[in-house]
């Protein structure tokens, strides 16, 4: 799908003037000639790649692949939102805990997902919650795909030691880890689109070619949404439970304000990408594809806005979008002119993860600054324009695991990896363990989930003995609901209630794996009795006119 060619008239104007009108709109409002000559440095950047690359059909291409994505709701492409469901007592506010990145299944691992993107110092032991196109890891909500532990105490102090704010270089340049996920069995998860550009072969390849030269991007971020978020729930942002701080039911099993998020498109913010080479101390040269230049301004300025056509939810129109370490791990997009393929343009896809921030210049109010203690701040109100330059990583060279450990070696991250995956392991081992002891291989996943650590297999075993009998009383009542339902049905045949009593035990079977088994029984019967009577009213079979609570 493609836009028209009236729709593009509008907008791709808009775009090749889009930095001269940021132009003017900075220099009438700037005070301090220092600051002034930083942000025009960072703007001539933007100016000169925006001249040689800003032709008709580059930004139709772009565009084009923004609007399909956003139309057909392509979730794939869609960033990951994590947090970690326990923080550190010192955490101010949502900015310190939630980061962005991508989601990989391997193509050749059975039950194993990686999450790679932004780490927050401020994470504390505990489960990490990852929201993916409205899948959830982790927990915070009644169905869940899989997840993770956050423990290992020394590994954790390392990683927060290296990704503390007080090491600015740090924050500058390499904010990225890779944290396996134990997934479901047979999880349908469609991985992100690669990009890709003819006539490479493959990604390596492709980021050989694209190195070459500057190109038009986008960063796909919740960032704007997550500002909004921050500053509502300034203080109420977390509660606390036996001497823990966890984040607030709003975000997660609650207000579900995270999950409905990570359902919609992301905001797309337009920048410049240039192959500026980056040597950075104690990691490969080749790890860095280069800078992207963005800039940040009241919605009804950027280049994507329009009254004719949207390429993104219009909510995001009202919102902040001043850009801080919320953003470390969203994914940059683009598409490019390809006069082969067959609408023109390239794969529009993933080709890196923003890594870092590296330099910035923000307007707020009457006062310009470069103060990086923003960067970890609730947004004030009167920002008003921002350039941001941030380093981008390249994504592992294909979705093979072998690639991915290889990806996690690269960004120093690779012995927490190997822990978690020793402690998936176990977890897998106590699965496999539970089911050959007669427990059904769905509620034996959701008890092991729910377990608070997966330290050993007896331990795990041990400590999902209470989900599963909680898990147990809960099938038993919903599947004797779903067999009155279908016994009580009028003129249904003696044989077709059995067939239909048979097919709705195996659905339960399937989908009591996706609940959380912390959360109250209710909460768990009413989702489980929702999608009951949903699979039974596709069969058309009408029983549960309200719903129904244990």
């Amino acid at each position: 799908m493609s836009l028209t060619k009236e729709q593009l008239q509008e907008i791709v104007p808009q775009t090749e003037g889009y930095y001269e009108l940021l132009y003017e709109y900075a220099r009438e409002g700037l005070e301090f000639q220092r600051m002034y000559n930083t942000l025009m440095a960072g703007y001539t950047t933007l100016a000169a790649a925006a001249q040689s690359i800003l032709t008709y059909e580059t930004v139709k291409c772009f565009l084009d692949g923004n609007y399909n994505a956003y139309v057909n709701k392509m979730i794939q492409l869609y960033p990951a939102i994590a947090t970690g469901e326990r923080m550190l007592s010192d955490t101010q506010s949502l900015i310190d805990i939630i980061r962005q990145g991508i989601v990989i299944k391997p193509e050749d691992k059975e039950d194993i997902l990686f999450y790679i993107g932004g780490f927050s110092p401020y994470w504390a032991s505990g489960n990490l919650l990852v929201y993916q196109g409205g899948t959830v890891f982790g927990g915070g909500d009644v169905k869940i795909a899989g997840g993770v532990k956050l423990q290992g105490k020394k590994y954790l102090q390392k990683l927060r030691s290296l990704y503390s704010y007080n090491n600015v270089n740090v924050t500058k340049y390499m904010n990225l880890v890779v944290i396996p996920l134990l997934a479901k069995r047979n999880l349908n998860f469609i991985n992100p689109t690669y990009y890709s550009f003819p006539p490479a072969k493959n990604y390596k390849e492709t980021i050989g070619i694209f190195k070459n030269s500057n190109h038009l991007i986008e960063m796909l971020s919740y960032q704007p949404y997550i500002n909004y978020l921050a500053l509502r729930y300034r203080t109420n942002f977390y509660y606390i439970k036996e001497g823990s701080r966890y984040i607030s039911e709003t975000f997660t099993s609650g207000g579900r304000e995270l999950l409905r998020i990570s359902s919609e498109f992301p905001y797309p913010y337009v920048g410049f990408f240039n192959p500026t080479p980056l040597d950075i101390s104690g990691y490969a040269t080749q790890l860095f594809l280069g800078l992207a230049y963005i800039i940040a301004a009241p919605p009804k300025l950027m280049p994507l806005y329009s009254t004719k056509v949207e390429l993104y939810p219009p909510f995001y129109d009202y919102f902040n979008t001043a850009i801080n370490f919320v953003s470390l791990g969203a994914p940059i997009y683009l598409s490019n002119f390809d006069p082969n393929a067959s609408n023109n343009c390239s794969t529009y896809g993933v080709v890196g993860l923003v890594s870092g921030i590296l330099d910035f210049t923000a307007k707020i109010g009457n006062s310009i600054t470069q103060d990086r203690s923003i960067l970890s701040q609730i947004p004030s109100l009167e920002f008003e324009l921002g350039i941001y330059v941030l380093p981008v990583v390249k994504l592992p060279d294909s979705t093979k695991y072998s690639d991915i450990i290889e990806y996690a070696e690269a960004l120093k991250v690779n012995d927490y990896v190997n822990y978690l995956l020793e402690i998936i392991d176990k977890a897998k081992r106590a699965i496999s363990s539970l089911i050959s002891s007669g427990v059904l291989s769905g509620i034996a996943f959701a008890a092991v989930m729910a377990v608070e650590a997966w330290d050993s297999e007896d331990q795990i075993v041990k400590d999902a003995q209470k989900y599963i009998e909680k898990l147990n009383e809960i099938y038993n009542y919903v599947l004797n609901q779903a067999y009155s339902c279908i016994e009580s049905f009028p003129n249904l045949p003696r044989n077709e209630k059995i067939i239909y009593e048979e097919q709705v035990q195996q659905y339960l079977n399937g989908i009591i794996g996706d609940v959380d088994a912390r959360l109250d029984k209710n909460e768990i019967i009413s989702f489980l009795m929702e999608k009951i009577n949903e699979y039974l009213s596709n069969q058309g079979i009408y029983c549960f006119s309200e719903e129904v609570l244990y």
